[in-house]
């Protein structure tokens, strides 16, 4: 077997695409004449036992899930609308709507959603990662996102791992109409995952209130938006157009988003922890007299000052046409782009431990130990060793992410029946560039005894001597990462009603998903003579890097000479011609097939002497196939110039094929008229990522002439698991919801799951491998390490005050208590993504023309990750409490020009990230504070 990586051969075909259309096609029809069968079969048999069921049945059936939606527009009737939706729907809903066409009052889909019950949000600012959600205590992997009922692809993070997590970065609000939390599935949905699933919808075109004109109407914004770490204020448009004709048989809509806006982070980052005994002199004799054993040493931190632009995109097109009364047709098409070009000036401290820490009480410690972890050093009370290090980087660092989704659906309906098709296919194209000279400074350059570093605040303090050098260049890397993906999709539902209370569903769903992920990098060391020019050049030019958190380093680190990238290219032309090498260990090629079927009843009518009530109860079955190919093998790295010195690799493939089946119950009995209580029972599926199930087992290796070798850490091995079970999940769930007013309520839930098969990567430290003799190793590798619960409660106040017209509140409590069956000392926690307590508050004002909205939300500490392997974010790590204040205003002048303020993260506030015990540093990233103002014009 050879594994294949020219784009032409392996996208570029089209026979190939039509090819996989066709299978998907091919299984559709396989399946669907069982499914209308079966619909036939029922119909005979329904009409020989409901011989009284009337003859002919309305076209349009209104059924518990369809509701009336006002055209209120504003923060009232959006909450209105949202809350008339919920009330309605089958199943455990929040819903958020548009305040008016193409306006929501939050700059993101995140700090939208976050303010519904049982929902948090995990913030991302670095251009990486993206915002995502996690539901009832379970992370962004496990939370289902759709588009118009239909599965985008996601580039994950950098576009090579965590594809199962739906960046919502990608998604600007303008171009939505409706966001939807489903917290318990029925058996006609997409398989939502363990958590719920997360719906954007855009536009409809003959939902549209076109006030007052008779066929169109449209919408422009323009708006200005202000970040204050770097003083930057930018520009973006959006708008809506959306067009019907007389008869409302045919209509479309255009909506738009665009913007460059500047990105402006920093970060501090300590990475490599490794355990190791360190050694203190107590009695004042120059010698180890005392040894701290199984310390967590940070073997470097650095801090990157990210400065860039984020070039956005988005573009929205439907079409509705009724040519026939019966039958309806709608197309859709959405792009999104989402570009990120940075320069990250980069300073990086490397630590040696190898020393004696003079402790004898004749002056301050050589170093000091909190809760198992080194969090402070004094150059001048160390022994021997070979003492810190510099080293660093001026990256150009460019993620490219183009995301596309199209959908063709047909519904018939008539007089007793309705059948839909619906196909859609989606692609995903993630690039990644990353250039960057690197430069050191050996420990014999370095005042060693000026040296000093504290790790006591939230930001980590280093300090030097006076005549730190500036650091010479000592080659140039270069690295590719190219993301490649599409999906196809078919999905056929049949309804019948076989009476007025009894409604029977089946259908079918199939999909085929390919992924390719790709690495080149290359490390060219230079000649002397090519080096000496270009550090020459660089002091010649004398530009000095950004300060990395300037008002909270002082003495901290220090500016460093940055390459002028233009320079450095005229003197070395070869730094963009040179080949670079594909990294053969994380190379991959996947296939997904899945195929799902369902049954469902929908039951209204009448019990308990006359109470109303509401139900559907179903049985989905899903099978998953997975295919993979990469490779397996052993490299020896440079890790002072993270360069791969030497690989020897060998192509793999492995499967996995698994089916689960997923019943669903849900019940609404409507006590009162302003008073329901909603059960339901339900089994839930995840799936493994890719990256877990492929086989890139590797070995490595650091070279022991690294000046950074370090003999007490053993070599790494990563390895993936072919054999991981998905993630399964039985889900209970009691919701109270009290209406006292039109737009007033009460809804208290609680609600239980039990998660089977927990998938964790895990660490095994000091174990041998097949093939390497007595040699230890530290093996990181995906499990599935255990069951798990999940119970809480969620409590949600809404209240439109009368005596103070025009004033409101919104106000959103969640408890989640999360464990394992096991017992798992890092996971004491809970879950990871789930904080165990969190709320939101939200106060407004709003009359005809004015507006004024304040919200505040807050969630606890939770855990991220174990540990594992050499990258940071399979560190044993959890996040510290987080709060946001947003606040937003808005004047309307007319029916036609209206003007918005908004301010986002008013406290300022940072993502601060410890290892294991809150204290101990790991990472820290600023979130941005932002101001806009927008105008809007409406036709």
């Amino acid at each position: 077997m050879q594994l294949k990586f020219d784009k032409l051969e392996q996208y570029g075909d089209m026979q190939m695409k039509i090819n996989k259309i066709t299978k998907t096609i091919n299984k559709t029809f396989t399946v669907l004449p069982v499914l209308l069968c079966g619909g036939l079969l029922i119909e005979v048999q329904a009409v020989e036992t409901f011989e009284n069921v009337e003859a002919e049945y309305q076209a349009q059936k209104v059924t518990s899930n369809e509701v009336e939606i006002i055209n209120v527009t504003g923060i009232r009737g959006s909450l209105y609308n949202a809350s008339a939706i919920k009330r309605r729907s089958a199943t455990v809903v929040d819903v958020v709507t548009a305040e008016d066409l193409g306006q929501f009052s939050d700059d993101s889909i995140a700090e939208t959603i976050q303010r519904i019950p049982g929902v948090q949000v995990e913030r991302n600012s670095n251009g990486i990662e993206g915002d995502r959600v996690s539901i009832r205590g379970l992370g962004s992997n496990f939370v289902t996102t759709s588009i118009n009922g239909r599965t985008p692809l996601s580039f994950g993070t950098e576009g090579k791992a965590n594809f199962n997590q739906f960046n919502l970065n990608v998604l600007p609000t303008e171009i939505a109409s409706e966001i939807t939390i489903t917290k318990t599935p029925s058996a006609e949905m997409i398989e939502s995952g363990i958590g719920g699933s997360l719906e954007v919808k855009t536009l409809n075109v003959f939902s549209i209130d076109f006030k007052g004109h008779a066929n169109y109407t449209g919408v422009l914004n323009v708006e200005g938006d202000h970040t204050t770490l770097n003083g930057d204020t930018d520009l973006s448009t959006s708008g809506v157009f959306a067009f019907k004709n007389d008869d409302e048989t045919f209509g479309a809509y255009a909506s738009f988003f665009q913007t460059d806006s500047s990105l402006a982070v920093d970060e501090m980052i300590g990475s490599r922890f490794v355990r190791r005994d360190v050694n203190f002199d107590t009695t004042g004799d120059g010698l180890a007299d005392t040894v701290e054993q199984d310390i967590y040493t940070q073997s470097n931190i650095s801090g990157t000052a990210i400065r860039g632009e984020i070039e956005r995109s988005a573009l929205a097109l439907g079409i509705q046409w009724q040519p026939l009364e019966q039958l309806s047709v709608k197309a859709e098409y959405l792009n999104s782009k989402f570009d990120s070009y940075s320069e990250r000036d980069n300073f990086e401290v490397r630590f040696d431990y190898t020393g004696v820490f003079q402790a004898d009480g004749t002056g301050p410690d050589g170093a000091t130990i909190s809760n198992g972890q080194v969090d402070s050093i004094n150059g001048s009370r160390i022994i021997g060793g070979k003492g810190v290090s510099i080293g660093g980087q001026q990256f150009l660092f460019d993620n490219l992410a183009d995301q596309s989704n199209a959908g063709l659906n047909l519904v018939w309906t008539d007089e007793r029946w309705s059948a839909s098709v619906d196909i859609s296919a989606s692609e995903m194209d993630f690039f990644q560039d990353i250039e960057f000279p690197i430069f050191n400074v050996a420990e014999s350059d370095i005042d060693q005894s000026a040296f000093r570093f504290d790790a006591f605040g939230d930001v980590p303090i280093f300090t030097f001597g006076d005549d730190l050098p500036t650091p010479p260049y000592t080659g140039i890397f270069r690295r590719f990462f190219d993301t490649e993906s599409d999906q196809q999709a078919i999905k056929a539902d049949f309804e019948y009603y076989l009476n007025d209370n009894v409604k029977f569903k089946t259908g079918m769903r199939s999909t085929n998903m390919d992924l390719k992920f790709t690495e080149r990098s290359g490390f060219f060391f230079r000649t002397e003579e090519e080096l000496a020019a270009v550090n020459a050049a660089i002091l010649a030019d004398g530009s000095v890097g950004e300060d990395v958190f300037p008002d909270e380093t002082a003495g901290g680190f220090n500016n460093s000479l940055v390459s002028n990238f233009d320079l450095l290219r005229d003197i070395i032309p070869e730094t963009l011609s040179d080949p670079l090498t594909i990294n053969d260990s994380t190379l991959m090629v996947a296939e997904e097939d899945t195929l799902a079927l369902y049954v469902q009843l929908d039951v209204d009518g009448e019990i308990f002497g006359g109470l109303p009530y509401s139900s559907n109860v179903g049985l989905r079955w899903v099978d998953t196939s997975t295919e993979i190919s990469a490779n397996a093998g052993v490299r020896v790295t440079d890790f002072k110039n993270d360069n791969i010195l030497s690989s020897e690799f060998v192509p793999v493939r492995s499967s996995n094929t698994y089916s689960e089946l997923l019943p669903s119950v849900n019940i609404n009995l409507e006590l009162k008229d302003d008073l329901q209580l909603r059960l339901g029972v339900s089994k839930a599926l995840s799936r493994p990522e890719l990256t877990q199930l492929a086989p890139r087992d590797t070995i490595t290796f650091i070279d022991s002439n690294d000046p950074l070798y370090d003999s007490d850490a053993n070599p790494t091995a990563n390895a993936g698991n072919a054999d991981l079970k998905p993630f399964t999940a039985w889900q209970y769930d009691a919701t109270l919801e009290y209406y006292y007013a039109d737009n007033a309520s009460v809804v208290v839930s609680a609600f239980y799951k039990d998660v089977s098969d927990f998938i964790l990567t895990t660490s095994t430290f000091d174990t041998t491998l097949p093939g390497q003799g007595d040699q230890l190793f530290d093996v990181t590798q995906p499990v599935n390490v255990d069951n798990g619960q999940v119970t809480g409660m969620e409590l949600a106040v809404n209240h439109a005050f009368e005596t103070f017209e025009g004033f409101g509140v919104q106000a959103a409590y969640t408890f989640i208590d999360s464990n394992f069956d096991g017992d798992y000392q890092e996971l004491e926690q809970g879950f990871p993504g789930s904080s165990k307590h969190s709320y939101n508050v939200m106060g407004y004002y709003e009359d005809d023309a004015f507006s004024v909205r304040f919200s505040y939300t807050w969630r606890d500490s939770y855990f991220l990750a174990l540990g594992g392997g050499s990258d940071r974010a399979l560190y044993p790590s959890s996040r510290e409490a987080q709060q946001s204040l947003d606040a937003s205003m808005s004047y309307t002048f007319s029916d036609h020009f209206s003007v918005r303020l908004s301010g986002s993260n008013l406290t300022d506030e940072k993502l601060i990230n410890y290892r294991e015990t809150e204290g101990n540093f790991r990472d820290i990233t600023t979130l941005p504070r932002r101001f806009t103002l927008g105008v809007t014009a409406k036709f």
